[in-house]
């Protein structure tokens, strides 16, 4: 089986937020909308008057049965005066082709690499965009094109 895989999203902000940890979850919840949500970490943690939190996930968007987008989603948030919400969000392309003996196989291998390959590669990038300009509207970031 052949594997593919293409960074074709990285993104770092950070802006402030009336609650940090409230943000991050409706973050999450948004992203739970667009595909299927892994939760990786969901810490909050205080002391005193400082509260923090570190929320990851990674989402997986299917395209087809051998295509992917996976975004792996970091944010950590920080009360101490000044509420801030730092979010890094990183998308990859991933394919798997499968492989076998035969000439149709082949043939279909070799067709799908050169002619479909491509085409998807494309409708993810723009997957990608849309799922972060909804993630981000959810809370009320208005992103600019």
């Amino acid at each position: 089986m052949e594997k593919i895989e293409d960074e074709i999203f990285n993104k770092s902000l950070s802006f402030s937020v009336k609650d940090p940890y409230a943000t991050a979850i409706n973050i999450m919840e948004a992203a739970r909308r667009m595909g299927k949500i892994k939760e990786k970490e969901n810490k909050f943690l205080t002391s005193g008057p400082r509260q923090r939190c570190e929320i990851s996930f990674v989402l997986l968007d299917m395209i087809d049965k051998n295509a992917r987008i996976k975004f792996n989603v970091e944010m950590k948030g920080e009360s101490n005066g000044i509420r801030v919400l730092e979010i890094i969000i990183r998308g990859k392309f991933q394919a798997k082709i499968p492989s076998s003996e035969g000439f149709v196989f082949q043939t279909f291998a070799e067709f799908y690499e050169e002619k479909i390959l491509p085409k998807i590669e494309g409708l993810a990038r723009s997957r990608a965009e849309r799922i972060e300009k909804e993630m981000l509207n959810s809370i009320g970031y208005l992103t600019v094109e």
